[in-house]
């Protein structure tokens, strides 16, 4: 009796752990391309509507500092930085895991979802507004699904912008997220 009791004492144990979300520290990088040459129309939106979907509560953190070397260089080659973003999520599978409003003012606007199976997922779904020279403002759409692997620096291309992300496993010290 004691056995199984000890047993089924650890199965239960093993279940709860795996169970769990993981907490991992998220940052992303935004920026603009300034450059004409190598621009096309074709991802032009006359109108975008964000469609309703389940958020999450993004609780940025106060000093992004994986990316900050990247934003450095961005800038130095004229790129400009749309929107820095850092925070500390459980993160769950694709079911469960929520979508995070991302806004910079009038220019950037959308949905991130992270999610987790056996390697990280990265779903953006944004709008970025740009002037279009006497014509008033154009909008472009940027829709895109990443797999990923933890610790490892991704981009994500688009004529109009970038997106560069890293995710890492939080560390044991670390405090859960609020």
């Amino acid at each position: 009796m004691k056995t199984t009791n000890l047993l089924l004492l650890t199965l239960l144990l093993s279940l709860s752990v795996n169970l769990q979300a993981r907490l991992y520290d998220i940052e992303i990088l935004f920026f603009e391309r300034t450059d004409n040459q190598y621009l096309d129309a074709e991802n032009s939106l006359s109108q975008f509507e964000l469609k309703e979907k389940p958020m999450g509560k993004l609780i940025p953190e106060k000093n992004p500092t994986f990316l900050k070397p990247a934003a450095y260089s961005l800038r130095k080659k004229g790129f400009r930085i749309i929107k820095h973003l850092a925070w500390r999520a459980s993160i769950k599978n694709k079911r469960r895991a929520p979508w995070y409003q991302i806004s910079a003012g009038n220019k950037l606007n959308g949905l991130v979802r992270i999610s987790v199976q056996r390697y990280l997922h990265a779903e953006f779904d944004l709008v970025l507004r740009q002037d279009a020279d006497g014509f008033g403002q154009r909008q472009y759409r940027f829709k895109e699904k990443r797999r990923m692997r933890s610790r490892k620096l991704h981009y994500l291309d688009h004529p109009r912008m970038g997106i560069l992300i890293e995710i890492r496993p939080a560390s044991r010290k670390a405090s859960p997220p609020l």
